[in-house]
């Protein structure tokens, strides 16, 4: 489906229209909240609600699409904690939640998605610290976790990641990264 222009159209009105793979949505003026049903679209292998005017929580019904690459849900109004269930999508390699009302902590069991390539959560109110864990993602390269209210220092496990093209948590004042590593792994990389 190619992005059309729905004037506030509710989400679950739409539903019935996401049987094709790939599900661009995007800057559609698009309201309410993703429905539970989302998870019903088995064959969808991309989703795209970004720059939209969605709320609420993203719902755990969304682990259901196995066959999911790409889910993009920034610019909208999501609010509550990433699902952990997220980590179950086996295929997902792109992830962007930027920009939203998400909170709480980054679930642990995402930084063990293989395939995991693009991960954008900047923008939002997350809290805690990042995870020894995130140099799992082996073939992650992007990552980007500015403006939200995570503390503590940038794992010193970063210097492993042999993938990483770009890292983004660098302006977030509460992240305290070893400046000497930092730029020690942008020489590497660069």
């Amino acid at each position: 489906m190619n992005a059309f222009q729905f004037k506030a159209a509710p989400i679950p009105f739409l539903l019935h229209s996401l049987s094709s793979p790939s599900s661009d949505l995007k800057l559609n003026h698009l309201s309410g909240q993703i429905p539970d049903e989302i998870g019903d679209c088995s064959s969808l292998n991309t989703l795209d609600l970004s720059f939209n005017n969605i709320y609420g929580d993203i719902p755990f019904s969304i682990s259901k699409l196995k066959q999911l690459e790409i889910l993009i849900l920034k610019n909208n109004q999501l609010i509550g904690p990433i699902p952990s269930t997220l980590s179950q999508l086996p295929n997902l390699k792109i992830l962007d939640l930027a920009q939203n009302k998400l909170s709480g902590e980054i679930p642990r069991l995402i930084y063990w998605n293989e395939v995991l390539q693009y991960m954008g959560l900047r923008g939002n109110q997350l809290e805690g610290s990042l995870s020894q864990d995130m140099c799992q993602l082996a073939g992650l390269w992007y990552f980007d976790v500015r403006n939200n209210s995570l503390t503590g220092t940038i794992p010193e496990t970063i210097s492993n990641c042999t993938s990483f093209q770009v890292l983004c948590p660098l302006k977030d004042k509460k992240l305290l990264p070893d400046i000497a590593a930092l730029i020690e792994f942008r020489s590497v990389r660069g």
